[in-house]
């Protein structure tokens, strides 16, 4: 039984830090918030790729600002070097995290067929919650980037008097 826990524990762990940024809205919120959605942009800069995220500001045919939560600055990407993005607008409405160590603990109590029982309801539980949190999001296989505007905290550009530095 101790042999089982262990992978048991990781996979909490693993399922319950897929989770997107806190400032997002819940998804009955979203005709009221003011702010951009959040992005997790890859680009190719010569070598290596560069990860960037935080709320998306603005999005042209040439460029992409983005406001980096951690550093509290504006950063802003040539579209011709993105490779990939994820664009998360809302979060699910429904909570459902804490059905996975729920459900495995309650598992426990099968005894002998808890060894079957526990991976079972891992496996379930962890899918519900990842499929909830996958219903807000869009990758640059489901929406083309000369979309991303629409999403954008200024979907029709930085206004000419708004400085980007000033920009929290």
């Amino acid at each position: 039984m101790k042999n089982n826990l262990l992978p048991m524990a990781l996979m909490v762990l693993f399922f319950s830090s897929c989770t997107i940024t806190n400032y997002l809205p819940q998804a009955s919120k979203i005709p009221e918030y003011p702010y951009g959605a959040y992005i997790k942009i890859v680009t190719k800069a010569g070598d290596k790729n560069l990860r960037n995220k935080g709320e998306l500001i603005s999005a042209g045919d040439e460029k992409i600002v983005l406001l980096d939560k951690k550093d509290n600055h504006c950063i802003e990407i040539p579209v011709d070097s993105i490779l990939r993005f994820k664009l998360y607008y809302a979060k699910s409405d429904h909570v459902y995290w804490w059905t996975i160590p729920a459900l495995a603990a309650l598992s426990a109590t099968h005894g002998y067929f808890g060894i079957l029982t526990i991976p079972a309801n891992l496996i379930v539980t962890s899918s519900v919650y990842a499929s909830s949190q996958l219903g807000f999001q869009y990758t640059e296989k489901n929406l083309p980037i000369i979309s991303l505007y629409m999403y954008a905290r200024y979907p029709q550009g930085i206004p000419s008097n708004v400085d980007i530095k000033s920009i929290k």
